[in-house]
């Protein structure tokens, strides 16, 4: 009797678990839709992270997880779940996954196989004589020609500033005023105070880090623009520094402003240059 009553007990609490997991699966995948159909594809990627932790094996998510990815400029993450795709994919439902890998191996500089993806995607669809199929012929050549291009580059090296000033977060739009000022924008500010379905949701502030004796110190946060419902971000400064823009949009919602002051200033938001 208390076997039975436990066995009943256990796949109860498997049913009620399973059908939580698909609410929260389906829930989260509606969410990165709306967030990629508002062009917020930082959120988009966000939701479709967490329906895959639910379940990994679905292509149309990593498909989608993918597009989100590229869309946001991730091309790294992009290349790696349009790869997860190719392997998945063996009705071919989504064709465009070898091709945009293919184009996010060209962005990362892997041009052997990105040429070699490019032909792939090329060979099979030859026949259909569209838009991707002739991009994918001509970036085969372009692939060839960046190698050439790469090999007669300057020994340059590029550092990273590394902390406090690089996160992992995006970090971006950076301009230096002199030798010992660097204004820059980063996306790591987490909306308080806001239930969100999906986890965590950024905005982005501009950051002002001065560098004495060789050595970046903690950059300040140059102010808010409406509390924390709108990005500021991409500041620039004219060349006689009499003159300070930046862009302020609004989360969720294609609404660009672009701000121009006198600089230095101070205004009521706090933001001080």
């Amino acid at each position: 009797m208390c076997k039975r009553f436990f066995l009943l007990l256990l796949v109860l609490w498997s049913f009620n678990n399973n059908h939580s997991n698909a609410q929260s699966y389906n829930a989260y995948i509606r969410a990165g839709d709306k967030a990629i159909q508002s062009g917020d594809y930082y959120s988009a990627t966000s939701y479709y992270f967490e329906a895959l932790k639910i379940n990994n094996d679905d292509a149309e998510v990593l498909y989608k997880m993918a597009e989100g990815s590229r869309m946001f400029n991730d091309y790294i993450n992009a290349a790696k779940f349009y790869q997860q795709v190719v392997v998945k994919d063996k009705k071919s439902e989504f064709p465009l996954a070898v091709f945009w890998l293919a184009r996010m191996k060209q962005f990362l500089g892997d041009y052997d196989n990105a040429k070699t993806l490019f032909s792939t995607y090329h060979s099979r669809n030859i026949s259909n004589n569209d838009y991707y199929t002739n991009k994918a012929k001509t970036e085969m050549a372009n692939c060839d020609s960046a190698k050439i291009i790469v090999a007669d580059s300057l020994n340059v090296e590029i550092k990273n500033l590394g902390a406090p000033v690089n996160s992992v977060y995006s970090d971006f739009a950076a301009q230096q005023v002199a030798d010992s000022v660097l204004y820059y924008s980063s996306l790591k500010f987490e909306i308080k105070g806001k239930k969100k379905r999906g986890g965590k949701k950024y905005v982005s502030r501009i950051l002002r880090a001065r560098n004495d004796d060789n050595k970046w110190k903690e950059p300040i946060e140059l102010g808010k623009v409406n509390e924390q419902v709108m990005h500021n971000c991409n500041a620039s400064i004219s060349p006689d520094g009499k003159l300070w823009c930046m862009h302020v949009a609004i989360m969720l919602a294609l609404t660009l402003f672009v701000i121009c002051m006198k600089a230095p200033c101070k205004t009521g938001s706090g933001l001080r240059v």
